[in-house]
Formats: structure tokens, sequence, C-alpha cells
């Protein structure tokens, strides 16, 4: 019976990161009540992957007891739980195969299961009697998963489509037809950590808000959900970027390699690979620490980027610089891949953040796309008095772009573009989609998103319009999340059925 739940524990052993721990919890879980919630929220802080045993229905039980899969549905909706396993064969055949590191049983069992307690520790195993008194009951909500209830807190904007004839069908195509395109993305790799805490108080010897940490997620950020996002709505995807040798990098590798991207990753002993912690409590970021390098790569890494990206030319659609300015991308390097892409007729489109950073979008010239906030279009052209229209009309005389987005917040998108109506004497043309999530969680990858979205529409021969409004819609699906998840072309097809205006 040892090899019952055989396949089951290898599969989680596997996604176990390197020396992490198992935590196990088992019971009938009849009907969740707060009792529940906080063992086994008390239970996920005490290792990496929380598996819960549950106690099959014997054909005897009392009717009111729920079916097995109901129970199980129940249990896989709380956000920490990683693993449910209906025990068909009980639990020491489970145990025997999992062989988890911690154990934790409510202290009312102390003393009553001593064979249980003594198989765990033959294996090295330790049992916790706890009931997770002083848990909280929602640690990490914001993070829950789907209900399996669809509402959708995105509202599209009345008379957009009309007004530049773009029609739903025509949408869908694109999405579809990303899998036919190759693109390339260059620029900064970045680790988002996300450590949920509960808000304990105040501290009484100084004005300090004190949290106690309850989990951390960790997330491929910067240029790599760039990547993660293309790959994952369809496209082949290349992704070149210079990191450290270190844990970090270790992360960004490993995930580059789950999602299919094809990495060139060089390493650089004296880089770090930049690490962004947020500290979250009650939905909102309460502080967030950067750990980076701030200084432009080697001339031998910007060498292998050009090399190997000259040598795929004829084969790529379109290029993306995502620039964190940490480094990454030197002039150097962006004139050099702007002309090979100039040559090979290559779609080139480009984001420079400076939330945190020092960093100039405008020496991105002769893009497809420009897609800074305000602040970074007015930082790049000094001015801070005239009208956004005005500022979006200098930046593209400037860059020679022939698109930009000036990305508004809450406030949405001013789209200003080379593309105007047939026998216009203008020289450039505007237009505005609001933001379209009424719920928004995270701001943090919706530029990314954005920029993702509307390149490969661009590069799948959409018009501007299109390109902006997938890639509002895309913006607003990853806002409504949090962490970087890569989106999936399912979600965008379910925001475009869905019919609630603004």
């Amino acid at each position: 019976m040892s090899s019952s739940y055989r396949s089951e524990a290898d599969r989680i052993r596997e996604q176990l990161p390197k020396n992490g721990k198992i935590v196990f919890v088992s019971g009938y879980f009849n009907i969740l009540h707060p009792g529940h919630l906080r063992m086994i929220y008390y239970a996920a802080e005490q290792g990496d992957r929380l598996v819960i045993g549950l106690i099959a229905k014997p054909k005897d039980h009392p009717s009111s007891t729920l079916p097995d899969n109901d129970r199980k549905i129940a249990l896989q909706s709380i956000s920490c739980v990683d693993d449910v396993i209906v025990m068909w064969h009980g639990l020491d055949a489970l145990l025997n195969d999992l062989k988890p590191e911690v154990v934790v049983m409510g202290p009312e069992h102390r003393g009553k299961n001593p064979a249980e307690e003594r198989l765990v520790e033959s294996y090295g195993g330790h049992v916790v009697y706890s009931s997770g008194a002083s848990a909280p009951l929602a640690p990490n909500g914001e993070n829950g998963s789907d209900s399996g209830t669809y509402r959708s807190n995105i509202l599209k904007p009345i008379g957009y489509l009309d007004r530049h004839q773009v029609t739903l069908e025509q949408l869908r195509r694109y999405i579809c037809g990303f899998k036919d395109l190759n693109l390339w993305v260059i620029g900064d790799t970045i680790i988002d950590e996300y450590a949920f805490c509960d808000a304990v108080g105040m501290s009484r010897e100084d004005p300090t808000i004190v949290v106690r940490p309850l989990k951390s997620n960790f997330f491929l950020g910067g240029a790599g959900i760039v990547a993660g996002h293309a790959r994952s709505l369809g496209a082949k995807v290349t992704f070149a970027t210079v990191t450290g040798k270190d844990e970090p990098a270790n992360f960004a590798e490993d995930a580059l390699k789950k999602l299919d991207i094809n990495g060139i990753v060089i390493r650089d002993e004296f880089r770090k690979t930049t690490h962004k912690k947020r500290y979250r409590a009650e939905g909102k970021t309460m502080l967030r620490v950067n750990n980076f390098t701030e200084q432009a790569i080697e001339e031998e890494a910007q060498q292998q980027i050009v090399a190997a990206f000259e040598k795929k030319a004829a084969s790529i659609d379109a290029v993306i610089f995502s620039d964190f300015n940490y480094g990454i991308l030197p002039q150097s390097l962006v004139e050099t891949i702007t002309r090979i892409a100039q040559r090979h007729n290559i779609l080139v489109a480009a984001d420079s953040q400076t939330s945190s950073q020092i960093g100039d979008i405008s020496r991105y010239r002769n893009t497809w796309l420009l897609t800074p906030t305000e602040r970074e279009a007015r930082v790049a052209l000094q001015n801070s008095e005239d009208g956004i229209v005005n500022v979006a009309e200098q930046l593209r005389q400037k860059t020679q772009a022939q698109h930009i987005y000036i990305t508004l917040g809450g406030e949405g998108l001013l789209i200003h573009t080379t593309d105007v109506p047939e026998g216009s004497d203008e020289a450039w043309n505007n237009d505005r989609l609001p933001a379209m999530n009424q719920s928004p969680k995270d701001p943090a990858g919706a530029g990314d998103a954005m920029l993702v979205m509307s390149t490969l529409v661009l590069a799948g021969g959409g018009t501007i319009w299109e390109a902006a409004y997938l890639g509002s819609i895309a913006s607003a699906c990853q806002v409504g999340r949090v962490g970087n998840i890569p989106l999936k072309p399912e979600e965008i097809v379910r925001e475009l059925k869905h019919e609630e205006h603004v």
C-alpha cells in the first residue's frame, strides 16, 4: 500500500523549493469554520507547501457529511492551501509516501495518536500541536483563488470601438494570431516578492507600525514578466537580460524554463539581480524594499546580446525594450539593436520606468510605440507647464515615434499617433481610454501588460486604436490581482464578451 500516493507525493516534491518543507494537516473539514481556517493558516506559516489530507467519506457515514469533491473544492479555494489529497487509502499510507517535514494537529489530539507520531518521527518529521488560535482569519485573502463564479470589474467605454471602426471579431483574430509571432524582449530581470502581513498595531515605544509576516509569494517581474505575458498569450519569445550569480537569478531562470521562454541570461558575478520586496497588509502595500545594482552592463555582455539578435533578425517580428533603468540597456546597445531592427523592418516598442530610478524615455528613437507615464514624459522634456497633448506631441517630435501612450493611472490613457484620418490636414491624432478596472488590487505591472499586448497587436497588423483597446483590457486584468501573473488569451477573450460599459 506504500505506493498508493507515490505519484502525487513525487509531484508535490518536484514543486517544492530547494530545502523547502512540506506541512501536512488532515481531517474531514465537512463545514469549514473559523477554527479550521485558523489552524490552516497557522499550518501554512510552518513551511513552504501546505498539503491537506482529506478523510474520504465512508459509505456508512451520515448523509450530513458533504461529498468528498465538495469538501475538496472548498479547501482548494483557500489561498494558502497548495494541495488537497483525498485519503482513499488511509492516513498512514499518505504519510509514508509524502513524508511531510511538519504535521500539524489540534491540541485535543495530543497523546491520542502515538502510532502516527512515531511514524512521523521515524523518517525525521515533527508533529506540532496547535489550534492556530492567534492566527488571523484572512492572512492572504487578497490573493485567493477564483470561486468559480465569474464577475468582471472591467467596464469598457461607449463609442470607442465605433469611432475607430473596430470589431470584436477582429480583436479576437489578433489574439488567435499571436501564436505566429516571434518576439524579443530585452531588459531588466526583477524578482518581485510580496510579503503578506497581519497588522498588529502601533508600537508604544516609537510611532512605528508593527506587522507579523505570514507568507511570501515570489513572481518573475520587470522585463521578465513582459516576456512571460507574451509567451502565455501565445507568441514565441526570446528574453535577453543580465543578472547576478545569486538565488534570485536562479529563480528567474527556473521561471523562464517553466514558461517555455528562450532565455539569453548572462550572469555577472559583480551584479545583484534586482529584488523588490513589498510588505502588504489589509490589501495595501505599506513599504517596498529594493535590492539592486545600478550600473551599465559590460561591453562583452552587450556584444553577446547584439550578436544573438542579429543572427535571428530575419525571423523576428517585434522587439520590446523594457527598461527599469538599472543599467541593462545602455545607450550603445539600444542604438545598435534599433539600427538592426530598422534594417529588417522589425517593430520596436519601448518603455522606460522611472518610478524610483532616473531614466529618460526620449532616448528611445524611431520606435513604433512608446508608453511613458505623464511624469516620465514631462521629465524627459523638462516640461511641467504645457497641456498633456502638447507634451505628447513634443515627445513624438523629439523621438520620431509613430505612436505614444501617455499613461495616466486612474485617469486612463491618452493615445497620441501619426495615424490620422484620410484627407485630414493634421499631422497627428488623439483619443483617450478610461481606466477600465473599477476595483484594482495592485497597480504594479499594469504598464507591462499594456505594453506587451499593444506590441503584439501592432506586430500582427492591428491599428493603434485596436492595440490600445486590447492593451487597456490586458492592463485591467493585471491590476485585478496581486502580483505578476502571466496573462492568458482566454482571459482577454472573456472580457471582450463581457458587455458592461461606462
